[in-house]
């Protein structure tokens, strides 16, 4: 991933009583500069809570985060749980 790209998975388990399915998709932003401003990660947080608020009531990781729950969901199955 380029310094000035930001990938994000958005997940929405739906609300049948309002008519909402079930979806999930992925967003990218793209800054073409790469010059963010502000702080280390600020930016990618703000977009984060933008996409939340659009999205209502969807979760919103970071392709990194996502990346990393599959990994986990395949390891239990795989490996179970350690216990």
């Amino acid at each position: 991933m380029n310094k000035g790209e930001f990938v994000f998975v958005v997940e929405h388990s739906g609300e049948r009583g309002a008519g909402i399915l079930p979806f999930s998709d992925t967003i990218t932003i793209q800054v073409a500069s790469g010059d963010l401003g502000g702080d280390d990660g600020e930016f990618e947080e703000f977009m984060r809570g933008t996409l939340k608020e659009w999205y209502d009531g969807a979760a919103v990781y970071t392709d990194k985060e996502y990346q990393g729950m599959l990994q986990a969901d395949h390891d239990s199955y795989c490996f179970g749980s350690g216990e």
